[in-house]
């Protein structure tokens, strides 16, 4: 890589961002960095697994801007390379190191939050789907939780696995620790 290599940013079309970087990799050999997240969210189909970019319609390429410039603009799914006037600014490299340490892997999988008793879930199967219900206590050896749900007007009492229940107000991208 020469002496004049540096981090840029590009905006990439809409969920394209993953195509964009693989393109760029693929037919330049250049670094491409586009790191995303993958967490489970209740659908009305269920819990499902998503994966979404961090940086949603960015990536980072590490290359000689004005050597790559035309051929980058020309890739699948790149929009344009972010610049202030004529002038494209280069990314601070602790800032890509940072990331790079953190997802050792291009998609860094974002764990559900571990559950206390006294709070708040959702069940998303079952009989039971869609209701609320106050986690009452976690038996690790049996991998199952206890919660508390009102049912028919009665506290009801049920146990169910970590797959079964979501926190209502669970948002992946605080906890990126």
């Amino acid at each position: 890589m020469a002496e004049k290599d540096q981090w840029y940013c590009f905006t990439t079309q809409p969920k394209r961002e993953h195509i964009a970087a693989a393109n760029i990799r693929a037919r330049t050999g250049l670094q491409a960095f586009c790191p995303r997240i993958s967490y489970r969210k209740k659908t009305r189909r269920g819990i499902v697994r998503f994966v979404e970019p961090l940086f949603p319609n960015y990536i980072f390429v590490y290359c000689e801007i004005q050597q790559h410039l035309r051929h980058l603009m020309s890739m699948q799914g790149v929009k344009s390379v972010v610049k202030y006037g004529e002038r494209i600014p280069s990314l601070a490299p602790a800032f890509i190191q940072e990331l790079d340490q953190y997802f050792e892997e291009e998609i860094k999988e974002i764990p559900d939050p571990e559950l206390q008793p006294g709070e708040p879930v959702v069940l998303t199967e079952g009989p039971f789907a869609d209701l609320h219900a106050i986690v009452e206590s976690y038996t690790p050896a049996k991998d199952r939780i206890r919660v508390m749900l009102d049912f028919l007007g009665r506290d009801v009492s049920v146990e169910v696995t970590k797959d079964q229940i979501l926190r209502p107000d669970f948002d992946p991208k605080k906890n990126l620790d």
